[in-house]
């Protein structure tokens, strides 16, 4: 019962200190794993010393029940850990209480009589295979975990299993040691660990899917029903981890059992606190390589400091096997090849194969995606913005930087990016007014390196003045006032963020953006957020500091700040692991726009919000062929609540925006009826709506009223900076010069696609219709027919 309890508290610990995104503000778009492996290498310290310090936990009995009790803890205060969103586990400090009294109780009691009295001299081993097992296992389950959907109850469920497996493996393999005497019992203990080496080599190969076949990824997730397209479910990340985590686990499990002496236990666990010591210190960049020499090392120190215990079959053994470890290290020091075969979220279009480096950090992969745009992803998790996403991306930076008084614009103010700087975003802070811009992030170490890939081949634009700085660099800074303007970007993908506590610095905004696809319904927020759509697909909020906010409507054309209400009772992430990764992101911005819509209950905002909750609760799984589009549900509930808001002169910003997205979701759905419906009316009450006109012009040329199209098109001017509506405009110009000339007008089309050539020399469309395309010319080297020959 000791070692479960001991168990127990080790693992409440052990999950409960690691730290997730939004601990702080630099951390909300990813944590950094350095304060989380400082943590756990604390926590196993302090375990190495209660097992020092105890009398009776050990006392030559198998270690197995401290292995359960270590995966019910983590079960117990990891699964649902996503459920507390703000503030640390209260069975975090509750377990340290809990260990110390029992260590203070142990000491008391009487000690039991060891097998034993002389040890045989296998702490000094111990110490290397606690040290050489942590290693090896740290990178292996990073890349489980990619199967994942990047939750905290994901690692804890893979933890967990992985030390279910190992109590298994004790239990089958330990067996038949418990009668043996002592020292062949700290033999097996050596001899598991080492054997730990090879079964990471298989688990490794097994994971690429180049072991033997029975062990290939594909052929194991056949046997279970389950492919590719269910990543991120619990179900695959199980079968995965079982995969990739089964025979380590069963060598790690079986040395924790053979421990017989609560020396040889404790030096397990401080060896296991030294590697996470020196992951958390960076001192390791091959940790499987190392791993395994520090597994090799264990048997010629076992060989020095237990000689008196071992004979010659025992000597001979330990030296084969020492050798083997030795030997699995060479093909695991080539074993990072196995993140060069990325996990990457579910596309519908294929895209090139991009630059991938693999660090402490994680695993970058920089691709060029559709429009020339460089997307990265981290560990499945977008950190710099696809061509989809690129839009709304740089909506919500333009927001940002609009929120900084005109003076200091006018002056030129210092910005802090709390991100990775793309292309994109570098051109909107070199064209706002920004004389300086400070990079951070987790990932800083890598920030020189991907800029350098993502500014590759950038003519026009450069990166602006400045340096990318560590964390807590930044953090000195801005608590001195050094920038105007704090700005983190939203990422996609990963765990849903705490809300961090933003600071407070005098002359200086901050702009804390999170995507509404986590689950933010159920969180404490601040009073006031301010809200942005990406058209009517992706919305985002802001946490905002160092403004002046109140609940009152924005003026026309200013951002919308909304007061974000009372968390409601919504699903949450205990559903994570049994969806796919499109129905969370549904379920959970459906959520988020159901509690603005009862925190603005009979107020201004009732319509605009009771529409959009109506809008995304009416969302559905649509075919993964589909656009955005086509695959988007427009039900009159909510139309009828946004057209109600949309009647107004001038509306806010915010409303333009909702209403330019379901313009433009009519517009590729090419349903005429809807535009005349819903469209018509407000372009009568709003001024200058040019996505409405654009809007009604396509659906006067669908129904071949050319005259009527002609004269909204007329007076519209756009240019590329525009996005959407830009692409909108030069489609149905040229839409509208093919009217033109089949009606006959053949000036008016000639003059409305030189217009279009002059601002895209390289549109294939506006050439084609510029001149009739020349008939083919035979090609010049195929011969004349001979005479007699059929030339048909």
């Amino acid at each position: 019962m000791n070692r479960l309890v001991l168990g127990f508290l080790c693992g409440v610990l052990a999950i409960g200190v690691r730290r997730v995104p939004g601990e702080t503000l630099l951390e909300l778009p990813r944590a950094g794993d350095g304060a989380t492996l400082a943590a756990r290498a604390a926590i196993l310290g302090l375990v190495a010393l209660a097992l020092a310090l105890s009398k009776r936990t050990w006392s030559g009995r198998p270690g197995t029940p401290l292995l359960f009790g270590a995966a019910l803890g983590v079960w117990v205060e990891g699964l649902p850990v996503d459920l507390r969103f703000n503030g640390t586990s209260a069975m975090v400090p509750l377990a340290l209480v809990a260990l110390a009294l029992f260590v203070l109780r142990d000491r008391r009691a009487e000690a039991e009589p060891a097998p034993e009295t002389n040890p045989p001299g296998f702490a000094p081993a111990a110490l290397l295979i606690g040290a050489g097992v942590t290693l090896l296992l740290d990178p292996l389950v990073r890349v489980v975990l990619r199967f994942g959907a990047g939750t905290g109850m994901e690692a804890a469920f893979v933890g967990g299993l992985f030390l279910l497996l190992a109590t298994f493996g004790g239990l089958a393999f330990g067996a038949p040691l418990r009668a043996a005497r002592d020292r062949a019992g700290s033999l097996a203990m050596v001899v598991a660990g080492l054997l730990t080496a090879p079964a990471a080599l298989l688990s490794w190969g097994a994971l690429r899917g180049q072991a033997i076949p029975p062990l290939a990824r594909r052929e194991f997730l056949d046997r279970f029903d389950l492919d590719r397209s269910l990543e991120g479910q619990l179900s695959v990340l199980g079968v995965v981890a079982v995969l990739g985590l089964l025979l380590p686990a069963f060598t790690a499990g079986l040395s924790v059992t053979c421990a017989r002496r609560r020396g040889e236990a404790s030096s397990l666990a401080g060896g296991a606190a030294i590697a996470c010591a020196l992951l958390a210190l960076r001192w390791v960049e091959q940790p499987w390589f190392v791993g395994a020499l520090v597994l090799a090392a264990a048997a010629p120190c076992a060989l020095v400091n237990a000689r008196a215990a071992l004979k010659g079959r025992s000597r001979v053994a330990l030296g084969v096997l020492g050798l083997i470890a030795v030997l699995t290290a060479l093909p695991l020091r080539h074993m990072h090849t196995l993140d060069r075969s990325p996990v990457l979220p579910w596309e519908r279009f294929p895209s090139p194969p991009g630059h991938l480096e693999v660090n402490r950090d994680g695993q970058f992969l920089v691709r060029r995606a559709r429009g020339g745009i460089a997307q990265v992803l981290l560990d499945r998790v977008e950190i710099a913005p696809s061509h989809e996403r690129a839009a709304a991306d740089a909506k919500r930076l333009e927001l940002a930087l609009g929120l900084v008084p005109a003076a200091a614009r006018a002056d030129g103010f210092e910005v802090l990016l709390v991100g990775q700087l793309t292309p994109g975003r570098a051109f909107l802070m070199n064209t706002s007014g920004v004389t300086r811009v400070d990079r951070t992030a987790a990932w800083w170490r890598t920030m020189d390196d991907l800029e350098t890939r993502l500014f590759q081949g950038q003519t026009e634009i450069t990166p602006p003045v400045g340096e990318v700085v560590a964390p807590g660099v930044a953090e000195k800074r801005l608590a001195a006032g050094a920038y105007d303007l704090v700005v983190v970007p939203a990422v996609k993908g990963g765990p849903p963020p705490r809300a961090p506590r933003l600071p407070e610095v005098e002359g200086t905004i901050v702009v804390a953006w999170i995507d509404a696809s986590l689950d933010l319904a159920q969180r404490r927020l601040p009073e006031y957020v301010l809200v942005t759509l990406d058209g009517m697909h992706e919305p985002a909020l802001a946490l905002v500091s160092g403004l002046e906010l109140d609940e009152q409507p924005a003026a026309p054309d200013m951002p919308a700040f909304w007061r974000s209400g009372a968390p409601i009772d919504a699903p949450g992430v205990r559903e994570y692991g049994f969806e796919r990764g499109e129905d969370r992101d549904r379920r959970a911005r459906s959520a988020l726009m159901r509690r603005f819509a009862q925190a603005y209950d009979n107020s201004p905002w009732e319509e605009l919000t009771a529409g959009l909750a109506a809008h995304f609760e009416a969302q559905v799984r649509s075919s993964p062929w589909a656009d955005r589009a086509v695959g988007s549900e427009l039900v009159e509930p909510a139309l009828t609540h946004l057209l109600a808001a949309g009647a107004r002169a001038q509306p806010d910003r915010l409303t333009r925006e909702v209403w330019d997205g379901l313009a433009d979701i009519l517009i590729g759905k090419r349903d005429v009826e809807g535009i005349w419906r819903w469209v018509e009316p407000l372009a009568g009450f709003w001024d200058d709506w040019k996505m409405g006109e654009i809007a009604l012009a396509l659906a006067d040329l669908e129904s071949l009223d050319v005259e009527a199209a002609a004269a909204r098109l007329a007076p519209i001017e756009t240019t590329p900076a525009d996005l959407e509506l830009y692409d909108h405009h030069r489609r149905a110009r040229l839409k509208l010069a093919a009217a033109l000339r089949d009606a006959g007008d053949a000036q008016g089309a000639q003059d409305l696609v030189e217009e279009l050539l002059r601002e895209d020399p390289e549109n294939r469309r506006a050439w084609g219709l510029l001149a009739p395309v020349p008939p083919e010319e035979p090609e010049e080297h195929l011969a004349p027919p001979e005479d007699g020959q059929d030339d048909g």
